[in-house]
């Protein structure tokens, strides 16, 4: 950055370069950019070192980094999810339907089988799908494919790509790691009191048994599972079977937040750079 001017008929920013004959008559040329400091004195070159241009340089490499790793493995993982897993059945066709009524969500969904996962997810953002493993039971097949239509209703794996991505430009920070996994806690929470509602406890019992079966299962990429990280197995069980019940305003709070942290970045960028 800096202010143009014309120096021996070029077009230079002066900011990073100058060019004067000192007392001694020596040509002094001073060039100069976020890194380093380069000024020759007659035939006699130094250098200074920006330590914080070097250190922030390092900070935005690993961010790009870090982003293109995540979008990297999310299109690489869909993808081969996708190969290996068949277009779902009647039976499975009617359950969607019957989730969708439940849940009210209007929006399109591919629906498949997949023998290489082992919880309900919900991939993609334009052309969504929903994949499900081979062992989910019939009797909890309409509550598994509901709580993935209540994720895609609410559009949250557009909302946890948000929070990747934040995490990815906030690496050294470990209060947006905290957010990030604050928000994946409501999301899930929010999407098992709104299946739930209306249930009565054996019902909710059932559904708990679900999530211990497919406790096995995980999550790494920008998608939605019904089962994530199996540490919160005991919180969601406890609030699912007390009703405590939990809104979605937090959860856009905490999205906001993270767009906030984002664009924070961004702006600091533009103006030490």
């Amino acid at each position: 950055g800096g202010d143009m001017a014309t120096i021996g008929g070029e077009n230079i920013w002066y900011r990073h370069h100058a060019s004067y004959e000192n007392e001694a008559g020596q040509m002094v040329v001073i060039e100069d950019n976020d890194y380093v400091r380069k000024v020759t004195v007659g035939d006699e070159t130094t250098y200074t070192v920006h330590w914080t241009g070097v250190a922030y340089g390092a900070y935005q490499a690993v961010a790009v980094l870090g982003v293109g790793f995540v979008l990297t493995r999310y299109f690489w993982s869909r993808r081969k999810l996708l190969r290996v897993s068949n277009p779902a059945g009647e039976e499975d066709q009617a359950a969607l339907e019957a989730a969708r009524r439940r849940t009210g969500c209007d929006r399109e969904a591919e629906l498949y089988r997949c023998s290489h996962i082992h919880t309900p997810m919900l991939m993609g953002f334009r052309r969504p799908v929903i994949l499900l493993p081979e062992d989910v039971p019939a009797g909890s097949l309409e509550a598994a494919l509901a709580h993935e239509l209540i994720h895609l209703k609410h559009r949250d794996t557009w909302y946890m790509l948000l929070m990747t991505l934040a995490r990815c430009v906030h690496w050294f920070n470990p209060a947006a790691r905290l957010l990030a996994e604050r928000l994946d806690r409501d999301c899930e929470l929010y999407c098992d009191q709104t299946v739930a509602r209306n249930w009565d406890r054996s019902r909710r019992a059932r559904y708990g048994e679900l999530l211990l079966r497919l406790a096995a299962g995980g999550k790494g990429n920008p998608s939605t599972a019904l089962f994530s990280q199996k540490q919160r197995l005991e919180e969601r069980l406890t609030a699912m079977m007390n009703g405590k019940t939990y809104g979605k305003k937090a959860f856009a709070l905490g999205a906001a937040a993270c767009l906030t942290l984002a664009l924070a970045t961004t702006a600091l960028g533009a103006y030490t750079g």
